[in-house]
């Protein structure tokens, strides 16, 4: 009875208990199959593909990566076959073992609402990752996590499809970063790596508005005049001091003093008629026209 399925931290605990079981039955033999990772949607296929010819396997147990696939796959079989955490429609399937895609993304998607609105937000607003357009699984996941959160009073800003690819996950968060500057409370996704991803991706950007880096958008005050200026930090070949803010080099004066530095800092700029000193006020990412940015202040 082979089990296949990606070994993420979830399925090590099913697979321990597929195991046990075996160890337990003299006449249960259990192998396990493991893609790569959970976009090996084509070893996979090998996978369920050579289960299924093998004359010595009776049962098989599967959590597919694509539903659609496993429907296909199974479809002239005539062994015991166990769809495992996510369900396919098949005429061959002996049965489902799980929550349900559905019901669970539902339950995910209260408790995300309910926290950012504990934490002082009214309407959520919510951006969801999701994979491939159309499969089953994903499709059933997006519904659940829709439904839930404006049945709960959220909003969902956008949906991205990513093909299930943790690099398209990490690209379509650096979009929506840029496209909504004053930020989402909350990102839910269909699948662990796609999360880890987008998550990364936002811890940057955190990181990024801690310190004056290239591409930050910083505010300063003058110590003296105590007037504000606000500029934004650029390689040397895309400075433009006619651009609103103006755009300045990491190589000019101001650029250099306050590269590196954290709001709150004085940094000190020499000229020509003396040494002048700026606070640092607020640091921020770029955002699109005029709209409020979202940036670590005093």
């Amino acid at each position: 009875m082979p089990t296949i399925k990606h070994t993420d931290g979830h399925f090590n605990k099913v697979i321990a208990g597929a195991r046990a079981y075996g160890s337990e039955h003299d006449n249960v033999n259990v192998e396990i199959q493991s893609p790569t990772s959970a976009t090996s949607y084509d070893e996979q296929v090998n996978m369920i593909e050579t289960a299924v010819g093998n004359p010595s396997t009776n049962a098989i147990v599967v959590a597919p990566l694509q539903s659609d696939s496993a429907s296909t796959l199974i479809a002239n079989t005539d062994k015991v076959v166990i769809a495992l955490d996510t369900d396919f429609a098949s005429e061959k399937k002996s049965a489902f073992v799980g929550t349900g895609n559905e019901s669970a993304s539902k339950e995910a998607a209260v408790a995300a609402v309910k926290k950012a609105q504990d934490s002082g937000v009214d309407k959520p607003t919510v951006l969801i990752v999701t994979g491939v357009q159309g499969d089953e699984t994903h499709e059933a996941r997006l519904r659940g996590y829709r439904d839930a959160i404006e049945a709960a009073g959220g909003q969902v800003l956008e949906v991205q499809y990513t093909d299930t690819m943790p690099d398209k996950a990490a690209a379509a968060m650096e979009a929506v970063i840029q496209k909504y500057p004053d930020g989402v409370d909350a990102v839910l996704s269909i699948a662990d790596d796609m999360a880890l991803a987008a998550a990364k991706v936002i811890k940057d950007s955190e990181i990024n508005k801690k310190v004056v880096s290239l591409g930050s958008q910083v505010t300063i005050k003058d110590m003296e005049t105590e007037e504000e200026e606000e500029y934004t930090v650029v390689g040397t070949t895309e400075a433009d001091p006619m651009a609103d803010p103006p755009r300045i080099s990491n190589e000019s004066p101001v650029g250099k003093a306050i590269l590196g530095q954290k709001v709150g800092s004085v940094c000190k700029v020499p000229t020509p008629a003396g040494e002048l000193s700026y606070k640092i006020v607020s640091i921020a990412k770029p955002s699109a026209g005029k709209k409020k940015k979202a940036a670590a202040k005093e």
